[in-house]
């Protein structure tokens, strides 16, 4: 281990944001919420490795 090189990259940490009611980042991350809950989404039943469906699905809700 003692003779080998290693250029680490340099840590940076991304920008806190406020999420203060009426500010940008707020509005999208509640739009993005919007789209999420409004879409269906497709979750298949698996065993082991082998995908079942049965075309006998129900609603599932957050």
């Amino acid at each position: 281990m003692g003779k080998g090189f290693f250029q680490v990259p340099t840590a940076y940490n991304e920008p806190v944001l406020s999420y203060a009611p009426g500010s940008p980042e707020r509005e999208e991350v509640l739009k993005q919420y919007k789209a999420f809950y409004d879409s269906e989404v497709d979750v298949p039943l698996y065993i082991g490795s082998e995908e079942i469906r049965t075309g006998n699905t129900r609603p599932m809700s957050p």
